[in-house]
Formats: C-alpha cells, structure tokens, sequence
C-alpha cells in the first residue's frame, strides 16, 4: 500500500484524508505531514540531475526539522 500524494496538495493544505489515512495506521500526525510533503516532492525531485537533487535535500532536511 503506497500513499502518494496528489497535485492538490502542490497549493494550500495536505489532503485530511490522506493525513487521517496515515494516522489510523500508527503515524503521529508530523510523521504523516512529513511522508505526504515527501511522496509529493521526490516525484518531482526524480526529474533533477543529482547535483541539484542533493542541494535541495539538503534544504528539505532543514525543513522538515522544523514541522
């Protein structure tokens, strides 16, 4: 079972019933922020040479130590 988040959660707030899907299955609610966020930018992030790949990660880390 692979939660993939959709182009509507590119603009506002995360799909409820994907955050509430993955909390019912054990996720805190930051642990699901972050898998949703991150299902919806690696798609993206798998268009990028490797370079650029590692730079923004880097940033996303940052980030997602912040949620």
């Amino acid at each position: 079972n692979e939660v993939k988040a959709t182009h509507a959660a590119s603009v506002g707030q995360l799909d409820k019933r994907q955050l509430e899907f993955l909390m019912r299955r054990g996720f805190d609610k930051k642990q699901a922020v972050k898998i949703l966020i991150r299902s919806f930018i690696d798609d993206i992030l798998q268009t990028l040479e490797q370079s650029k790949r590692n730079a923004i990660e880097n940033k996303l880390q940052k980030l997602y130590e912040q949620i």
